[in-house]
């Protein structure tokens, strides 16, 4: 699991946090939870949302306890608890969604 995910976690927690440190940190607690969890996870769960929403909510969490404001949770929200893009047209909104975000995270 570790190998079909990690870098694709690290990447949305760097576009998100636009630091290497905290997305290293933020990635690693992601595997902490996973290992924690996997026993209770049911065999028909999917985890690549599930690894993307506990990475979302731990920069929630972590920007909750800075003190800043989420102004784009809910563009955050849309763009990543969709599925993997699975045609051309998909992958154009998705592009287009996390361009939008890195403007309004800038």
């Amino acid at each position: 699991m570790y190998e079909r995910w990690h870098r694709r976690i690290y990447a949305f927690l760097y576009r998100l946090l636009l630091r290497r440190d905290l997305a290293e940190d933020l990635s690693q607690e992601v595997w902490v939870r996973f290992a924690t969890a996997a026993y209770g996870l049911r065999r028909g769960d999917r985890l690549g949302p599930w690894l993307f929403r506990v990475a979302r909510n731990l920069v929630h969490s972590r920007g909750r306890r800075a003190g800043v404001a989420a102004s784009a949770t809910p563009l955050i929200t849309e763009l990543y608890e969709q599925r993997a893009p699975a045609t051309p047209l998909d992958r154009v909104v998705s592009n287009h969604l996390r361009e939008a975000l890195e403007r309004a995270l800038a």
